[in-house]
């Protein structure tokens, strides 16, 4: 893999602006922005079968919307556990409070006892998180190749593409953490200090924070797309 090229491939395409600006406002809109995702997805297909341009031009708007959609739906399907966690504890938390508001005398006991169901059931929620956050990108490659959300479910095949080169696995995993928190901590410093700038600073703001958080998807796309053109998943024909 080459990491530097997963932050600099973007600025190679002639028409570079125009894609990002592009990809910026559409990610900024409801709905509209499942685009976007499907954007990243086809730069990530791109970059596994060795695209000379990754970044696709914004002429097929509806196939990247549905592919967005599509790639959501899988996403949300990995939340359903910590979906209904919550529930649970909504209605457990509900129930607990109704017993301590109509008992004073155990009410201490019962507000600790839900605190401490409460820091379970985060430290729970964080664990499943993280551990989904890290099938992610391998169920992506799938799905990118595929267009089939199935293929985001098949976790045996999972495991294998991501131990086929688990130590670069990680470290494009670890790579990408870092530089979401320091691309991030960068543009939020710019958007305080343009706010203040009477009348466009908060347009330019805007414009920064959409388009380096759709940068920062297009880097996320081509690093694991180089990991997965190294590692290519199993069972998927290169052609795919």
């Amino acid at each position: 893999m080459e990491i530097g090229k997963a932050f600099s491939f973007v600025l190679e395409d002639e028409k570079w602006v125009n894609k990002v600006l592009i990809g910026a406002v559409v990610s900024a809109i409801p709905i509209a922005n499942f685009a976007a995702s499907g954007y990243a997805i086809d730069v990530m297909q791109n970059t596994i079968q060795d695209e000379t341009r990754p970044l696709p031009t914004w002429d097929d708007f509806g196939r990247f919307f549905i592919r967005g959609l599509k790639w959501l739906v899988g996403l949300l399907l990995y939340l359903v556990p910590i979906i209904i966690v919550m529930c649970l504890f909504a209605v457990l938390g509900g129930g607990l409070s109704a017993m301590s508001n109509s008992s004073s005398d155990g009410s201490d006991a019962l507000s600790v006892f839900a605190g401490g169901i409460g820091l379970v059931v985060s430290c729970l929620v964080l664990l499943y998180s993280l551990v989904v956050g890290f099938f992610i990108p391998a169920a992506t490659a799938r799905f990118a190749l595929t267009d089939d959300i199935m293929q985001m479910f098949r976790f045996q095949e999972l495991l294998a593409d991501i131990r086929r080169n688990l130590n670069g696995y990680v470290v494009a995993y670890v790579v990408m953490l870092v530089a979401s928190l320091v691309i991030g901590s960068i543009i939020s410093l710019l958007g305080l200090m343009l706010v203040f700038i009477p009348i466009c600073g908060w347009i330019v703001a805007w414009v920064i924070n959409m388009a380096g958080t759709f940068y920062l998807q297009l880097a996320y796309s081509n690093l694991f797309g180089q990991y997965f053109k190294e590692a290519r998943p199993s069972g998927l024909a290169s052609g795919s």
